[in-house]
C-alpha cells in the first residue's frame, strides 16, 4: 500500500515539475509586460544615457503588443510542428536575445527592436504553456497546475517591480536573463506532451512520456487508448474529406467554423479580450506608475507598485488551494463580481472627486488604492487565473495550437488597442471615464459567461471535447428520440 502512495506522490511531483518548467517563461513574460511601467519614467528623464520623447515612450509601451501578434502565429505553428517543449525552449532563447538588446541598446531603434522581440516570444510562450500543462496533468490535479501560469506571472511581476525600483533599468534587464536560462534547464528535464507525440504517430515516445507523468502502466494503457481513439476519430473524418494540401486547408477552415471549436473559442475570446484586456488589467500592467500619480495616491509610486503587485502575488498563492477545489464556473463568476465592484468604486470616486469637499478628501484619498486592491483580489480569486485553465482544457485536441495562436492574435489586438486608448480616454474623460469603460466590459463578460460557461472541474480533456462535439450532441438527441 505504501508503494502505491509513493508512486502517486511521485506522479504528482513530476506533473508539478512539468507545470513549473512550462510556466516559468510566464515569469519572464511578466518582466516584459511590466518593464515599461518603471522604465518609461526613467527614459523620459534620460537615465541610462538614453532619453526618449513622450511619443517614443508611447511606442515603447505599445510596440510590445505588435510583437505579440507575430508571436502568436509563431507559437501556434512551432508548437504543432516541433512540439510544445521545443517551442518553449525557442521562446526562452528569444527572451534572452531581447533582454540583451534592450539592456545594451545605444539608441531608440535598438530599444524598440529588443522590445518587439520580447513581445514576439512572450506571446509565443503563452500558446504552448497551458497546452502542455493540460495535456500532462491528470484531471484531479489540473486545477492546481493550471494556476501555476498566473502564480509565476504574478511572482515575476512583483520581482520586476522590486528589481526595477532598486536597480538601473539596464542592469535589471540583464538580471532578467537568468529566468529564461533556468526555464531551459527545467524544460530539458521533462518529457514532451503524450497527446502531441501520439498525434505524430510516435507511440513509443508517447508511452514513455505517459509513464514519466503517470507511473502506472494500467493507467498509461487506458489513457493511451482514450487519446488514440480521439485522434483516430478525427483522422477518419479528415480521410473522408481528402488528404491533398488544399483539402487539408479546407478541413482546417471547416474545423474553425464547426461548433466543437467555435463555441469554446468564442468563450475564450470573451474571457480574455473583454474580461482581461478591456477589464483594466493592461492599464495596471503598462501604466501602473502613471495611474498611481493620476489618481493621486499619497505615496511614492514605486512603493505603491511593489505593494500592489506583492499583494496580488501573495493572494494568488493563498487562494490557489480554494481555486483548485471549488467549482470553476462559480469561482470565475464570483471573482468577476469582485472585479466589477472595484472598477465601479474607482470610476465613481474619480468622477466625484472634484465635488468632494477638501476636508472629506483627506479621508477618501485612499479610495483609489483600495479599489485597485479589490480589483487584484478578484483577479486572484479566479478572474485572471481560470482563463488559463480553460485555455488548456476546452479547445479540441487537434485545434489547441491553432486555436491558441488565433486567440493570441485577437488578444494582442485587444491589448494594443486598450493600451493605445488609455492616454486618449484619460485626456478626454479622465480616470473616471477610463474605469467606467472597463466596468461596462466586465458586466458584458459576466452576462455572457453566466449563459455559456460550462463546468469542467474533474473532467478529462476527452470528456470536455465530447461535451462540445456536435456529433456527440446529435447522437444524444437521437437516443432521446
Amino acid at each position: 500500500m505504501s508503494g502505491t502512495v509513493d508512486m502517486d506522490t511521485g506522479r504528482t511531483h513530476i506533473q508539478i515539475l512539468a507545470s513549473v518548467a512550462a510556466n516559468l517563461g510566464q515569469a519572464t513574460r511578466a518582466f516584459c509586460v511590466s518593464m515599461s511601467s518603471y522604465m518609461i519614467p526613467q527614459l523620459l528623464k534620460g537615465d541610462g544615457d538614453l532619453l526618449l520623447s513622450e511619443s517614443e515612450s508611447g511606442w515603447f509601451a505599445s510596440i510590445f503588443s505588435i510583437g505579440c501578434l507575430t508571436g502568436a502565429l509563431h507559437g501556434g505553428y512551432v508548437s504543432d510542428r516541433l512540439g510544445r517543449k521545443k517551442s518553449m525552449i525557442i521562446d526562452c532563447l528569444g527572451y534572452i536575445i531581447g533582454f540583451i538588446l534592450i539592456g545594451f541598446a545605444p539608441n531608440f531603434y535598438v530599444l524598440i527592436i529588443g522590445r518587439l522581440i520580447t513581445g514576439h516570444f512572450a506571446s509565443s510562450s503563452i500558446v504552448s504553456a497551458p497546452i502542455l500543462v493540460g495535456e500532462t496533468s491528470r484531471p484531479s490535479l489540473r486545477g492546481l497546475t493550471g494556476t501555476f501560469l498566473t502564480i509565476l506571472y504574478c511572482i515575476g511581476y512583483t520581482a520586476s517591480m522590486v528589481i526595477g525600483a532598486v536597480l538601473p533599468w539596464r542592469t535589471a534587464l540583464l538580471v532578467f536573463t537568468s529566468i529564461p536560462t533556468l526555464s531551459i534547464v527545467l524544460l530539458l528535464c521533462i518529457k514532451e506532451s503524450p497527446s502531441w507525440l501520439l498525434r505524430q504517430g510516435n507511440k513509443e515516445a508517447a508511452y514513455e512520456s505517459l509513464i514519466f507523468y503517470r507511473g502506472n502502466e494500467l493507467v498509461v494503457q487506458a489513457e493511451m487508448q482514450r487519446i488514440s481513439e480521439s485522434i483516430s476519430k478525427q483522422n477518419k473524418e479528415n480521410e473522408l474529406l481528402g488528404d491533398s494540401t488544399m483539402q487539408r486547408l479546407k478541413n482546417k477552415l471547416r474545423r474553425v467554423v464547426s461548433p466543437g471549436f467555435l463555441k469554446p473559442f468564442s468563450l475564450l475570446i470573451v474571457m480574455s479580450c473583454l474580461g482581461m484586456e478591456w477589464g483594466g488589467f493592461p492599464a495596471l500592467s503598462y501604466y501602473l506608475h502613471s495611474i498611481i500619480e493620476e489618481v493621486h495616491i499619497p505615496l511614492d509610486p514605486n512603493l505603491v507598485a511593489i505593494i500592489l503587485s506583492g499583494y496580488r502575488t501573495v493572494l494568488v498563492l493563498c487562494l490557489t488551494p480554494i481555486i483548485n477545489k471549488a467549482p470553476r464556473r462559480k469561482m470565475y463568476l464570483l471573482s468577476g463580481v469582485v472585479v466589477a465592484l472595484a472598477l465601479f468604486i474607482q470610476s465613481s470616486y474619480s468622477l466625484a472627486v472634484p465635488f468632494i469637499p477638501m476636508e472629506i478628501q483627506e479621508y477618501s484619498k485612499w479610495t483609489p488604492m483600495i479599489s485597485i486592491l479589490i480589483q487584484y483580489t478578484g483577479f486572484s480569486m479566479g478572474w485572471g487565473v481560470l482563463v488559463m485553465n480553460f485555455l488548456g482544457e476546452i479547445l479540441p485536441s487537434d485545434m489547441r495550437s491553432t486555436g491558441s495562436a488565433m486567440l493570441g492574435i485577437l488578444q494582442n489586438v485587444a491589448t494594443f488597442s486598450a493600451v493605445r486608448m488609455i492616454p486618449v480616454i484619460i485626456s478626454s474623460f479622465g480616470p473616471g471615464g477610463l474605469f467606467g469603460v472597463y466596468f461596462i466590459s466586465i458586466l458584458v463578460v459576466l452576462f455572457l459567461c453566466t449563459l455559456f460557461m460550462p463546468e469542467t472541474k474533474g473532467m478529462s480533456l476527452e470528456d470536455i471535447e465530447d461535451m462540445y462535439s456536435q456529433s456527440k450532441k446529435a447522437s444524444t438527441v437521437q437516443e432521446k428520440v
